[in-house]
């Protein structure tokens, strides 16, 4: 792993970007030819490894797991963010604010 990294940041930086995060972000479409270029020169060692295109059933359970992330994040922040107007309310009652905006 060390070495692919070392390898994607070198080639990063020679085509202007400071790290792999950058280019990935900004130009993910080279960022996949470059992982692709790097997997057809260092071939994996005793098959297929499990982050490689041809392993369907490991992308199809990494897209599961990404989905089921994003739903409770989403659950998660709806939570947050209604105990956050609670409190909010709560010191404004306290503080007197929601009354006199109420007023007005």
């Amino acid at each position: 792993m060390a070495q692919q990294e070392k390898w994607l940041r070198v080639e990063a930086q020679s085509r202007g970007y400071q790290y792999i995060d950058q280019l990935a972000k900004q130009n993910y479409p080279l960022f996949e030819k470059l992982a692709e270029l790097w997997r057809k020169k260092n071939p994996a060692a005793n098959g297929v490894l499990l982050s490689r295109g041809e392993n369907r059933q490991f992308k199809k359970a990494a897209w599961r797991m990404g989905v089921t992330c994003m739903r409770i994040c989403k659950r998660l922040k709806t939570e947050h963010d209604r105990l956050v107007q609670i409190s909010f309310q709560d010191m404004g009652r306290k503080l007197g604010f929601l009354h006199k905006l109420l007023e007005l």
